[in-house]
């Protein structure tokens, strides 16, 4: 595993959007979830045909619009065209359980065609913009990235494992 420093060029959106061109699918397990923070990540997920997405019990909570450090995204006055577009590609793609209970720390894992996992990362993130590496985060956030087929792949069978433990939400998204 290497630790992702989440700032400058060793941020975790890079880690991800470098392997994203090959992927199929996505799981990913977050505390919380800013749609700003979703359309970079997704911005060239053109492969991506589905999303497995577990988020919190207390979904009421989540930071949709972002924190403080997402004034400027908020400020180009134009996030229902963006979450509009990320609805969208959601319920084309994406099955939303929920947890059973609050989630701790993130995870999230990249699945080739084939269903073995590409790239896994596992620490204190969530789908916001200072989650990923996009606006400054805290410093103290401990993110680790697979560097080995086998260190994703034990990832991705313990974020499997918290994807059927989790339930079933009644969302636009798409439910199996």
């Amino acid at each position: 595993m290497r630790i992702i420093k989440n700032v400058g060029s060793d941020r975790l959106v890079d880690v991800l959007q470098s392997a994203m061109p090959h992927a199929r699918s996505m799981d990913v397990a977050a505390a919380d979830l800013s749609i700003y923070a979703v359309a970079e990540l997704l911005r060239d997920a053109t492969t991506l045909q589905e999303l497995r997405l577990v988020l919190p019990a207390l979904m009421q909570e989540l930071g949709y619009l972002g924190g403080a450090a997402d004034r400027t995204s908020r400020n180009r006055l134009d996030a229902r065209a963006v979450a509009a577009k990320i609805a969208e590609w959601l319920a084309a793609v994406a099955q939303v359980r929920v947890a059973r209970a609050g989630i701790p720390q993130g995870a999230v894992v990249l699945r080739g065609a084939d269903g073995e996992p590409l790239q896994a990362a596992l620490g204190s993130f969530a789908l916001t913009t200072d989650g990923l590496g996009l606006t400054p985060g805290n410093p103290l956030s401990f993110i680790q990235a697979s560097e080995t087929t086998e260190e994703a792949r034990s990832i991705a069978e313990w974020l499997s494992a918290q994807w059927r433990r989790s339930q079933t939400q009644a969302t636009p998204a798409r439910q199996r």
